[in-house]
């Protein structure tokens, strides 16, 4: 016969470990965007000529982009931020400034 109150005990302790693996985890952070609550202070900190790796660095990685004519368009969930066209790949870095940027807040 077995102890059930081993039984309750061994099920809590998973039951806690399975929750608290899931509040660990930022999924803000893993993608490389900023949480929510940073974005106002992060996007107010954009100015005219920063690099691609800059924008990248202090906003985090785009959900999407567009390259069109001369300019390269970054897409995230809270706004879309424009630079020139440069002759790299569109996440290369350092090459292509920022030119404007809208907020969708």
């Amino acid at each position: 016969m077995r102890n059930p109150v081993k039984r309750i005990l061994l099920l809590t302790t998973a039951a806690f470990a399975i929750s608290i693996t899931g509040c660990l985890s930022d999924p803000h952070t893993e993608l490389g965007q900023p949480r929510p609550n940073e974005l106002e202070s992060r996007w107010s900190q954009l100015e005219k000529g920063m690099t691609r790796f800059q924008v990248r660095g202090l906003l985090g990685y785009p959900v999407g982009f567009k390259s069109q004519g001369g300019q390269v368009e970054w897409h995230y969930s809270f706004g879309t931020v424009t630079f020139t066209k440069a002759s790299e790949p569109a996440f290369s870095g350092t090459d292509g400034s920022l030119i404007s940027w809208t907020s969708g807040r």
